[in-house]
């Protein structure tokens, strides 16, 4: 994968495997929208952070390996849920979440994804979609203390109780 220092770095990723895609970063987009692609040319809001660039680009560079959405076997919206969660399982790997979560505790979402170098969404979606393995480590690593990793929540996870032996 394309790392620098320890982080996925889609900057790079894009010049050595896509050359030929054109970022721009320059246009407000419309409505609410983050970034898109169109071909070979990825546009990305310039209202965006750079934790925000870094997690957009991501996004679109995960459709860009996936391929267009609206032919996708699964459609439109499975598609994109997909892209979202394996745009956040990139750039958040389960052992940067468990640093952070033991470096910033009882935090928020904005400062915790601030440590993870990606916006909050990207963030959101991760805690949302942790996998059994993922789970296990950070309940280990976290001693069952779930309410760090649900920033503005006390207690654990929703559903997620210790074993008990």
């Amino acid at each position: 994968m394309f790392v620098i220092d320890g982080k996925y770095h889609p900057w790079r990723h894009l010049a050595v495997k896509y050359p030929h895609v054109v970022v721009d970063c320059k246009r407000r987009l419309p409505g609410r929208r983050a970034g898109f692609r169109k071909g070979n040319h990825i546009w990305l809001c310039d209202s965006l952070d750079q934790a925000g660039r870094r997690s957009v680009l991501a996004h679109e560079i995960v459709h860009l390996e996936r391929g267009d959405p609206e032919h996708h076997p699964k459609g439109r919206a499975a598609e994109e849920l997909e892209v979202i969660r394996a745009t956040a399982r990139k750039l958040i790997p389960t052992r940067d979440l468990v640093e952070a979560l033991k470096g910033e505790r009882h935090t928020t979402t904005e400062r915790l994804a601030d440590c993870l170098w990606v916006d909050a969404p990207t963030l959101v979606e991760r805690l949302e979609s942790l996998d059994a393995i993922d789970l296990s480590d950070l309940e280990v690593e976290l001693d069952f203390d779930w309410s760090v990793a649900m920033p503005g929540r006390r207690g654990r996870a929703p559903g997620l109780e210790p074993r008990r032996s």
